[in-house]
């Protein structure tokens, strides 16, 4: 008799949704919606506008009152690009929202947020 085969099932990772972000003001890319991170998190996105001033990205524990811990800030706008890096190797397991923020010169912002999955690989 001749041996069955057997079929063998890899796992695959799910794919990446980006958030959802109606301002084309801040965009965000990467990191995914729930997407489990690490390390050093590189955020790719968009932030630009009339008359740009500069953006910021923070983050916070998802569902937490108070203000977000601040991350980085910058005064050059980016376009699909390297927003900057998010270091979570010190923070608990868990769910965490990342902003990022525009501002123009007269005080107005756009907002985009991705809740993501500290430590969770």
């Amino acid at each position: 008799p001749q041996p069955t085969p057997t079929a063998s099932l890899t796992p695959t990772a799910p794919p990446i949704v980006s958030p959802r972000c109606p301002d084309a003001r801040a965009r965000l890319l990467r990191p995914g919606v729930n997407e489990a991170v690490t390390g050093s998190v590189q955020i790719v996105g968009s932030a630009n506008a009339d008359r740009f001033d500069y953006y910021k990205l923070e983050f916070k524990p998802s569902g937490s009152a108070g203000d977000p811990t601040f991350i980085f800030s910058s005064q050059q706008p980016v376009a699909n690009g390297v927003l900057g890096a998010w270091n979570v190797s010190g923070l608990p397991a868990g769910a965490y929202t990342l902003y990022l923020r525009t501002v123009d010169l007269t005080g107005n912002f756009g907002e985009c947020s991705v809740q993501v999955q500290v430590g969770r690989p």
